[in-house]
């Protein structure tokens, strides 16, 4: 059975492998056990033993969820009829495209 192997060192996902069950690999780091269902790990994410994988921060001042387990804006986005993008310098959302009613 193949199993999700992520290499953490200083708390960062290094390195991803698929391997057999009883592989343990030599590397710096450690090694963590995962599955699919745990989400979709990437490199460059973040482990801690009493939060699991966390995505990076998209901006430093957005919040992490702990009931939705996400990084979300300090404030909401205005509304979801229109297109928006985050403006970090401002801490606010900067409207990029009106949608026009048919």
């Amino acid at each position: 059975m193949n199993v999700y192997k992520a290499n953490i060192e200083n708390g960062i996902v290094t390195n991803i492998i698929i391997t057999a069950d009883n592989y343990e690999p030599e590397t710096n780091g450690f090694w963590v056990n995962f599955t699919r269902e745990s989400g979709n790990i990437n490199i460059g994410y973040t482990y801690a033993l009493e939060e699991g994988f966390r995505p990076p921060k998209p901006y430093n001042s957005w919040i992490w969820n702990e009931t939705g387990k996400y990084w979300e804006a300090p404030i909401s986005i205005p509304d979801e009829e229109n297109i928006y993008e985050w403006d970090e310098d401002n801490v606010s959302w900067k409207l990029t495209y009106i949608k026009y009613a048919q």
